[in-house]
């Protein structure tokens, strides 16, 4: 038979196809390398090949051409809609332009989310060598978050004072400073100043759990970071442009809830749930609350949700439409008309008024879809309302998917979309229970793997939470914002009623997360992760579905994960990257040992943002030593945080330490750990040659069957001199004393030690000049190389070999953009 003669069945899920190719381009566009991987961090050989071959090419079209630029971009989504109405047209189109049709959307989609990356790559200022000093003006975005010891502001660059000479920032660009002052100015969002800043490029620490800065960085389009010098000077109480004035609507509706819920001087709990819930403002609940809400798996109910956007658009739909059902008008143009117009206008307020916020951007978009689609007598189904919205976020902000929201917000409403699309007859207490329980299962992998955590106590905690917070708590907060300017006695009153609330739902959550196992667990590798996810798909599918004790199966790898044990007589040491200071993790197959804890930072510390997160990234339960070498704040302002974890570990330490009881160190002391020698040296001279008794450190020498590892805290030149003439301090590898200062690190230290290697732990571009120049030069004229945290994040001494920790990760673009 002729071609032409076979009959072509149409496409009746058209629609959904194309959707679903574009969106998985732009999201595939975000897993492409823009580096070649290493082969000695232990990458296969063909992946480095072929990572080096898509990077070059990415680079090649990002920077040497205009493929990757908004016009063609823009110009790939008008032939994809000009070959969708094509084929609507002509519904028995061929199989292959319908092939062609699902290409082009997801290389559209690709080409979408790639300029969007190229585009701010591009923008990025070239790599700077020493911090700058910037004069500029700049509209405050957002608002300012407070802090014990800073307040740090988001700015939107106006104009570079004497032009870009010195500075590399230029106008329209992001920065994140932070004002440090003891009385700083009364900042509001969408105010205009004039800085004197001190600006050095984004960077983040690259350990073994933790969070990722330099992720959150680029989701947030931030070019530079930095801190305020001087007193800067007001410019104008609201900058130009749109984003401005929404910042200053959002700061006014911040200090007119903030009078209204304070406490007799104090801030209660109330207040953060006020703040959150109405105009999506975190900054006011404390940590040990915001703790109490990460462990028991209810954090996310302080943000607002897509269910609170609902709740105010159908709120403001049927004021609107019984109100104009009364008038004269509701003839010529339907009560129903109206009211779906103000439930599309309100989603959109609301959202602007919480900051943009995905899961508000989201419900915005599918309310507006939706109810235009009820207009035009074009019914949507479900999953096309979904992939709609989902297109919608990635085109209008692509680098959400930057964000843990984006995938919460979504999976959520896809989980809810599938379960309900297979039932039509709902009971709400019954199937929303159901519901719930299927949310915190199906939701269980993807927490664990964005956070660190599985909150073993989050189905209790939400049945609890969720009801009160959305049908409670959140109408009366909103009931607060509208008495705060009309009736503030009022708002005052109802607002006794949201901390008494508060109070109660807080008891009981803090009673749920003492009650239940920890909730902070590492979580297993990618793989084991993904298997999970389906597992617990499989699991939840509908009871005709065969076998599905199968999905248990599929969650064992991740359950029984183990990392591979070391051998007797071997040790893995771990340099964390803690920027200006030090803390090393030593295992053995049966022991772990901590040399340092690494700086306090104001009001927190590298303790609980790095020190604890490695732990548990390496699976480690118990520490059976501690050690630190002095008590400068570098080197001990994280102990009181490892303590709280671990208050059994023993301490040693070169100086007395405050408020914190411990050992001393004793010269020459040693003991074995799993055929793992570990000695200690303390000098005894120079201990009081300068403030901060650097020459007291306690010195740790690490011998195992493949070599010996020397961390010789903040050391200096004299009492170098005293622990050589005393001491066999030969080593393979040589944490380089105090940082690499120029006061240490002497030629007669370096020739007894005779290292391979010198480990460095030090701070990008940190204000002291670590490793002084002079000091780089001296290891290099002894053919010692060096190896520092802050170029290759955490430093692994394991086997006989020293790897940074960023070989290891996978080369995406905010990985290596600020390296270019």
């Amino acid at each position: 038979m002729n071609d032409r003669t076979v009959p072509i069945q149409p496409a009746p899920h058209l629609s959904a196809a194309w959707l679903i190719a574009w969106c998985l381009g732009a999201l595939i566009a975000w897993l492409l390398p823009w580096a070649p991987v290493d082969g000695a961090a232990g990458w296969p050989q063909w992946l480095v090949v072929l990572t080096q071959g898509l990077s070059f090419f990415l680079r090649w079209l990002a920077f040497e051409t205009y493929l990757l630029t908004r016009p063609v971009a823009f110009l790939s989504l008008v032939l994809l809609a000009l070959l969708i109405i094509q084929l609507q047209q002509a519904p028995y189109a061929r199989p292959l332009w319908r092939g062609a049709l699902l290409l082009l959307a997801l290389v559209s989609g690709m080409l979408w989310s790639l300029t969007q990356i190229s585009d701010f790559m591009r923008s990025l200022p070239p790599p700077m060598n020493a911090a700058q000093n910037c004069a500029m003006t700049a509209t405050i975005e957002g608002l300012p978050r407070p802090g014990a010891h800073a307040q740090q502001l988001l700015l939107r660059v106006n104009q570079v004072e004497g032009g870009a000479a010195g500075c590399a920032v230029q106008a329209g660009q992001r920065i994140r400073v932070g004002d440090y002052s003891p009385a700083p100015p009364d900042y509001r969002g969408g105010q205009v100043w004039q800085f004197n800043l001190r600006l050095k490029p984004p960077h983040g620490s690259a350990n073994p759990g933790g969070f990722d800065y330099e992720r959150w960085l680029f989701s947030q389009q931030i070019v530079a970071t930095g801190s305020v010098r001087g007193t800067p000077s007001p410019i104008a109480a609201v900058g130009a442009g749109f984003s401005a004035h929404l910042a200053a609507i959002r700061a006014h509706w911040r200090a007119q809830l903030l009078a209204v819920s304070q406490t007799a001087g104090v801030p209660d709990r109330g207040r953060g749930l006020l703040l959150g819930l109405t105009i999506g403002d975190s900054d006011f609940l404390g940590e040990t609350d915001w703790e109490t809400l990460l462990a028991t798996g209810t954090n996310h109910l302080l943000a607002i949700s897509g269910l609170h956007v609902g709740m105010v658009a159908g709120l403001f739909a049927w004021l609107a439409g019984g109100l104009w059902a009364r008038t004269r008008w509701c003839e010529g143009l339907p009560a129903r008309q109206v009211a779906a117009w103000v439930a599309v206008a309100a989603a959109w307020g609301y959202a602007m008024l919480a900051g943009m916020s995905v899961p508000t951007e989201r419900t915005a978009l599918m309310i507006t879809i939706l109810l235009a689609g009820l207009l035009l007598g074009r019914p949507w189904r479900l999953l096309d309302l979904w992939l709609v919205a989902l297109m919608g976020v990635l085109v209008l902000e692509p680098f959400s998917v930057l964000t843990a929201g984006f995938w919460l917000s979504f999976g959520a409403v896809l989980i809810m979309l599938l379960w309900l699309s297979a039932r039509p007859n709902l009971s709400f207490w019954r199937d929303g229970l159901r519901l719930q329980v299927i949310l915190t299962v199906a939701l269980l992998p993807w927490a664990w793997w964005m956070f660190d955590r599985v909150a073993w106590s989050s189905l209790p905690a939400n049945l609890l939470a969720v009801p009160l917070i959305t049908f409670v708590i959140t109408p009366l907060a909103l009931l607060v914002m509208v008495l705060s300017g009309l009736f503030p006695a009022g708002a005052s009153a109802v607002m006794g009623l949201i901390n008494l609330l508060s109070q109660g739902l807080f008891g009981v959550l803090v009673w749920l997360e003492h009650s239940f196992p920890q909730s902070q667990l590492a979580p297993p590798p990618t793989g084991s992760i993904g298997l999970a996810v389906l597992g617990v798909a499989w699991l939840l599918m509908p009871r005709t579905w065969p076998a599905r004790f199968l999905g248990l199966i599929l969650c064992l790898p991740a359950v029984l994960y183990r990392p591979p044990a070391l051998m007797d007589g071997q040790a893995r040491s771990w340099i964390l990257d803690v920027g200006q200071g030090m803390a090393v993790v030593i295992q053995t197959a049966r022991h772990t040992v901590l040399y340092d804890a690494g700086p306090a930072f104001g009001a927190s510390d590298a303790g609980a943002r790095t020190v604890l997160p490695a732990l548990r990234a390496l699976h480690v339960g118990t520490l059976d030593q501690i050690i630190i070498s002095h008590q400068a704040r570098d080197h001990a302002g994280g102990l009181p945080s490892v303590r709280a974890a671990f208050g059994a570990a023993p301490i040693i330490s070169g100086q007395p330490l405050r408020d914190i009881a411990s050992r001393p160190c004793v010269d020459g002391a040693s003991w074995v750990f799993d055929g793992v020698r570990f000695t200690l040296y303390q000098a005894e001279v120079g201990w009081h040659a300068q403030k901060g008794d650097n020459n007291r450190s306690c010195v740790l020498r690490v011998q195992d069957d493949n070599g010996s590892l020397l961390l010789t805290g903040d050391l200096e030149a004299i009492a170098e001199q005293d622990l050589i003439r005393r001491h066999d301090l030969t080593a393979d590898w040589l944490y380089v004393p105090h940082h690499g200062s120029k006061t240490s690190s002497s030629p007669e230290f370096l020739a007894a030690v005779q290292p391979k290697m010198g480990l460095i732990s030090a701070g990008a571009l940190n204000q002291f000049g670590h490793p002084h120049p002079v000091i780089v030069a001296r290891y290099q004229a002894a053919s010692i190389a060096l190896i520092n945290t802050a170029d290759s994040g955490a430093l692994e001494v394991s086997a006989g070999q020293v790897l940074g920790y960023r070989a290891r990760q996978w080369p995406f673009a905010w990985r290596i953009a600020w390296r270019i």
